[in-house]
């Protein structure tokens, strides 16, 4: 009987390209340039509750608490114990966030060129993953755990690529588990998932369409059209939970580029002729490695919880407490129209350059160094800049898929030499898209402009010509363009100075204004008798950065249940805890009744009180002062 997982599959894609000497050369310059580029800037800036969120949690691990269940992990917790061993193994700071995101995207630079060579040469592979270097960590390197999903994603298509060529099932088992890590450290890991199965299908009805069989029937195509509709009613009704003013942008952002994605796959399943025994047989040989390797890193993490009888904690912290984000959009999508003319500029790169290659070769290559040129020495405008960047960023994802439908439908695809990889990086970037959800704003686009960039080298890399104007043309923009202008607005001292944190959690540079105002908060709290504080306003940095344990599990106010803003249910507990200290920020946006009668309790509950400030978030229009208040038995 044959096994229902062989080891070995015949190779159905050619080999990639050997490394040589100028793959080397090429990926050495272009990580000591991006490199350079973003480590004298790492530790500069700060978003302040984003930074002391990422430290809080890992340091209440330290203090031994199980997120979700001690306190609210915004996150899945993963990354709170791997952050937390790198503050044992290399110190307790701000700066410390960083570095793991920066080696992170250093390796993703290795990894996402490797992939890029496969559809074009050395010199325009690295021109391309320069573009998206800068279009990523350089543009916004502010410490947040989207920073992973682009490693994870561009090593688990590596690996997938491995599988193509070598037919060995591991390396399936290899992104799967790469899948799992990232659904533990983010929930978003899922939309990484969902681009894994749909991969599974697509290579099913690829390998069919290679190697054809006298049995026909329509079962699997029947399979694949029902499972993508219900994907694609999951991202509906994920969109429709936004606030009703934002549905009609948000489904073009959102839910465009991945019904594109299940269009270019059903029409493969209709093609491949599978019946549905063969198909599921098939399918089954790749989900079952891809869920053995997602049960490697999740398996152990679900132990955690399950032995410490948390696992509805976890369910809740996880599933039900996140969906408390959905009704704060600070961004919201661009308008409709704007939305889909994102799509206008990628467009022309992804059909109109790729088939005047054909004709006009030097022409066309000369054209887009000088357009590429051109567009971004104008980057100092900044309103060319805001609708350019955009285009390329927000557009690629949403016009890629569509691109790769048409070509099916004209029988113009050759994607035998990469099997089915091509689809896979357009369906990973269709997927990422989910991540702006629902934030959508640029710098929320930028966690995956690495793999939307890659996904179009891809797409143009499918016929036999080379897409080397194509991808000249978008890198030279990109480059010069973010080059001469960050991709987004910045929270920074004017006019550009900086200041240390001197705070021994810090060791960032940040605002005069905010360095001096921390300085003033440590001196005062210092001077009130030892125990735990109690913040609110959306503030989580100053309990890490006065090194303070958090008297109660919230994290983020906007997402804590009513109960834990109820002053009713709060003061008690602080009396409970020995709370002698307490500091209210208003902050903006986030102030609700529950939140508004909390700090009228605490200021009648602790009558005494130094103002410091103005503490500006995001703006003068945010400016408030930060009041620290203690009781009057407390020394001041």
């Amino acid at each position: 009987m044959h096994s229902l997982m062989p080891q070995r599959v015949t190779p159905p894609a050619a080999a990639g390209p050997p490394w040589t000497r100028w793959d080397v050369a090429v990926i050495v310059a272009v990580t000591a340039v991006a490199a350079a580029l973003v480590w004298p800037s790492l530790f500069h800036g700060w978003y302040p509750w984003d930074d002391g969120a990422m430290a809080q949690v890992a340091e209440r691990v330290m203090r031994g608490q199980l997120p979700h269940r001690d306190f609210d992990e915004p996150w899945t917790g993963g990354w709170s114990f791997v952050q937390a061993g790198i503050f044992q193994l290399f110190g307790t700071s701000l700066r410390m966030l960083r570095i793991p995101i920066f080696l992170a995207w250093l390796g993703s630079l290795a990894c996402g060129y490797r992939l890029t060579r496969r559809f074009t040469t050395p010199a325009v592979a690295g021109a391309a993953t320069l573009a998206w270097a800068i279009w990523s960590l350089y543009a916004w390197r502010y410490p947040l755990l989207n920073w992973y999903y682009a490693p994870l994603a561009l090593t688990a298509a590596w690996t997938i690529a491995r599988f193509l060529e070598t037919g060995h099932r591991a390396y399936v088992a290899l992104a799967g588990a790469l899948c799992g890590i990232a659904i533990s450290l983010k929930i978003t890991g899922l939309f990484l998932l969902a681009a894994l199965l749909l991969w599974c299908a697509a290579h099913v009805a690829s390998d069919a369409r290679r190697n054809p069989s006298t049995m026909r029937g329509n079962g699997f195509f029947v399979f694949v059209a029902v499972a993508g509709t219900l994907f694609a009613l999951i991202v509906t009704r994920l969109v429709l939970g936004l606030p009703r003013e934002f549905h009609g942008s948000a489904l073009g952002v959102f839910l465009l580029p991945i019904a594109g994605t299940i269009a270019w796959l059903v029409w493969e399943a209709r093609r491949s002729g599978l019946p549905t025994a063969a198909g599921m047989r098939a399918l089954a040989g790749l989900l079952v490695p891809l869920a053995a390797g997602l049960a490697v890193p999740l398996v152990p993490f679900l132990l955690v919880f399950v032995l410490q009888g948390a696992v509805d904690d976890l369910m809740i912290g996880v599933f039900v407490r996140p969906a408390a984000r959905l009704s704060l959009v600070f961004s919201p999508p661009p308008g409709r129209l704007a939305s889909y003319g994102f799509a206008l500029a990628p467009l022309v790169l992804a059909v109109g350059v790729r088939y005047a290659v054909t004709a006009l070769p030097r022409t066309t290559a000369a054209a887009a160094v000088l357009l590429g040129g051109l567009a971004g020495a104008l980057a100092h405008l900044d309103q060319f800049t805001v609708a350019s960047s955009a285009m390329v960023v927000r557009g690629l994802p949403l016009i890629l898929p569509i691109v790769l439908l048409w070509s099916a439908w004209r029988h113009e695809e050759d994607s035998r030499p990469h099997g089915s990889l091509v689809f896979l990086l357009v369906a990973t970037a269709a997927t990422s898209q989910l991540l702006q959800v629902p934030w959508a704003s640029l710098s929320y686009a930028l966690y995956a402009t690495p793999i939307a960039v890659i996904a179009l080298v891809a797409v143009l890399g499918m016929r036999s010509e080379t897409p080397a104007p194509a991808v000249l043309l978008v890198a030279l923009f990109m480059v010069m363009a973010g080059l001469g202008h960050r991709a987004t607005s910045e929270i920074k001292p004017e006019p550009d100075r900086w200041a240390r944190l001197a705070l021994p959690r810090g060791g960032l540079w940040v605002s005069p204004r905010d360095s001096a105002l921390f300085d003033d908060v440590a001196r005062l709290v210092a001077a009130q008798p030892a125990g735990p504080i109690h913040v609110v306003g959306d503030a989580p940095e100053y309990a890490f950065l006065l090194s303070r344990p958090a008297a109660t599990r919230v994290i983020y106010d906007a997402l804590a249940d009513s109960a834990a803003r109820d002053p009713l249910v709060v003061l008690p507990a602080l009396d409970r805890a020995g709370v002698r200290t307490v500091l209210l920020l208003n902050q903006f946006g986030y102030n609700d009744s529950l939140i508004m009668r909390q700090q009228r309790a605490l200021r009648a509950a602790y009558p005494d009180v130094r103002f410091l400030g103005p503490v500006v978030r995001v703006g003068p229009a945010f400016s408030r002062f930060l009041e620290v208040r203690w009781r009057p038995d407390a020394p001041r």
